[in-house]
């Protein structure tokens, strides 16, 4: 991920123009969260949580890769809905046992289109001005492998930090063009104790919407 070196507009009191080489793109915030967003709204949506005390998020396909015998999977389904540039993120978990597990993954939905060199489907054919090839997804398709068997086993309340020096190059798009983030976290069977959460920080446009705004 290469960190770019941007001109700024804005100067500096004496009047001398501002550099700056970081991964943000330009007019872009900042933004820490632990959910993702509505369709409607920004920063009120799904929380990126999970509690192997309840069933909830629990899956059986092997839209990613096979679940292992003796083995169960959450998945946490995370739409923006703006593009966002995906940076760091911090790790919180309590009570994992050894052999747990847990895949960040970026998905184009069924039904969606990704950038594929073997594609037949022509960016202009899509509105988009590039050279760049695509496939429409017939069913949901990991299509970036963010986070790769990152192993967690007992407490870690602190947070076990993922560093990266820039953001991803483009964007994530956004949920309504059938892209999502799947956080996946892959346990024993008979593990009914262990929690944790995710914390991401992103670089996108807007973090709220503004009185009177809507998407």
């Amino acid at each position: 991920m290469a960190i770019k070196k941007l001109k700024s507009k804005r100067k500096a009191s004496d009047g001398k123009q501002l550099i700056r080489a970081d991964s943000r793109p330009k007019e872009a915030s900042t933004n820490f969260t632990m959910r993702g967003d509505l369709v409607t709204g920004v920063g009120n949506g799904k929380p990126m949580k999970w509690d192997f005390s309840n069933d909830d998020d629990i899956i059986t396909d092997s839209l990613s890769t096979p679940i292992p015998d003796g083995y169960k999977r959450k998945r946490l389904e995370i739409g923006f809905s703006d593009p966002v540039w995906v940076k760091e993120g911090t790790l919180y978990w309590d009570s994992a046992p050894k052999g747990c597990y847990i895949d960040f993954w970026v998905v184009c939905k069924a039904g969606g289109y990704y950038k594929d060199p073997n594609g037949t489907i022509p960016a202009s054919a899509l509105g988009i001005v590039s050279d760049d090839m695509y496939t429409q997804a017939t069913v949901d398709t990991p299509i970036t492998h963010y986070v790769n068997y990152h192993c967690i086993f007992g407490s870690c309340n602190w947070g076990d930090e993922l560093n990266t020096e820039g953001a991803m190059d483009d964007a994530m798009p956004k949920q309504q063009n059938g892209y999502m983030l799947w956080i996946e976290i892959t346990t024993l069977t008979d593990d009914d104790t262990s929690c944790g959460c995710a914390e991401l920080e992103l670089y996108r446009h807007r973090t709220l919407l503004l009185p009177g705004e809507s998407l």
